[in-house]
Order: C-alpha cells, then structure tokens, then sequence
C-alpha cells in the first residue's frame, strides 16, 4: 500500500492538540460518553462487543493515539490505522460510515471538554480525523471488496 502523505500539522497546533488532551480530566467519562452516543446513534452495533467496558476506553484511546500519531507524521500511524480497519473484520462487515461517526464523537467530545484548548487546536484535530476516516474507509472498502472509480 502506499504510504499516506505527511499531515501538515504546524508544530503549535499539535503542541496545542497535545495540551488538549492532557487537560482531560476524567477520560474513561469522555470514553463513556462517546461510546454511548455511538450506541444511543447504532444500537445495532451494541451486539459486536462481547465486553463493552473493555472496549469503551480502548477505542477511544486507540482514536486518539491514531489521531496525534497521524498529526505528528508518525511513520506506524498509517499503517496501524489500515491494521485497526483489518482486525476489525473478525466482528463482520461493518460501515465504512461508522468509522467516520466514531472520529466526529470522539472529537465532540473532546471539544465538550476543552473549551479554549480546542479552539486552538481543532484545525489539527479536523485534519487528523479526515486522514484518519480516510484511511479506516478505504482499508475497510478494500477488505469488503468495495471499490471506488479513481478521481478524474
């Protein structure tokens, strides 16, 4: 696969995306309300976890560390990103959609929580989930079988 292009995060921006994340100061309520209102919006997508409270907190915080790792030009983050997408075939075919409504709360989220720390930092936050759904949605298209005609 090729490798995805560096995201230009000016170094303030992630230095502020950074900030932004360490102010948050209870993350397992942040995951809870996250994880939640996927739920509350895919109540169809309840019955693929086995343990939810194992995976509340390890899917936001894989988010999140995916998130900064693509921000900072992180050279796993890419491809541990299409690895996430690939395991996630072991719970059935799932939406490439989803993966998109999971960043956009995971972000809500973090900008409930961070009011002046996310206004400084929501370019970077913006750039680094577009890279993120785009990644996740292709190497989830890509193992589904889906393809997309190439842009003229």
């Amino acid at each position: 696969m090729n490798a995805m292009a560096a995201i230009p995060v000016a170094s303030a921006t992630l230095a502020a995306m950074e900030s932004c994340m360490g102010a948050v100061d209870d993350m397992t309520a942040l995951s809870r309300r996250t994880f939640t209102r996927f739920l509350e919006a895919y109540p169809d997508e309840a019955t693929r976890f086995i343990n939810v409270d194992a995976a509340v907190l390890r899917m936001t915080d894989e988010t999140f560390i995916l998130l900064l790792g693509l921000a900072s030009g992180a050279e796993w983050a890419a491809g541990s990103a299409r690895h996430w997408a690939d395991l996630h075939r072991n719970y059935g075919p799932i939406a490439s959609a989803r993966y998109a409504a999971w960043t956009a709360l995971c972000l809500d989220e973090l900008a409930v929580h961070n009011d002046a720390l996310w206004t400084a930092s929501v370019a970077g936050w913006q750039a680094a989930g577009g890279a993120l759904d785009a990644l996740l949605i292709s190497e989830n298209d890509r193992v589904q079988g889906i393809s997309h005609p190439a842009a003229h």
